[in-house]
């Protein structure tokens, strides 16, 4: 179910979506990175093998990221709490320095 999990996550990717549009699964050729094959999740192999598995497939779909994802930095998702912490990080150093002064 875990595995599974982490396939359905893979696929909800843009990347993924680009994938699909522009490699036509009768033209993929397998065991190529160029097209990346879904790893199968029902496979009985060691657990550090199967994330070895994901993690390049998820690296060969992200050669597929549209060019407006690959210049933002959506890779790295911000947390509030830690939005909020750096916002008042920046404000008290700012102040720290002497500005805003009124």
């Amino acid at each position: 179910q875990q595995r599974a999990r982490m396939i359905m996550f893979g696929k909800n990717t843009a990347g993924y979506d680009e994938y699909v549009k522009q490699v036509p699964k009768d033209s993929r050729r397998p065991r190529c990175m160029d097209h990346p094959a879904t790893p199968d999740h029902t496979l009985d192999i060691p657990n550090r093998r199967w994330q070895g598995m994901v993690k390049a497939w998820r690296r060969a779909l992200h050669k597929f990221d549209p060019p407006d994802l690959k210049d933002a930095d959506v890779h790295k998702p911000q947390d509030p709490l830690v939005a909020a912490m750096a916002s008042t990080f920046a404000a008290t150093a700012v102040m720290s320095q002497g500005g805003e002064k009124d």
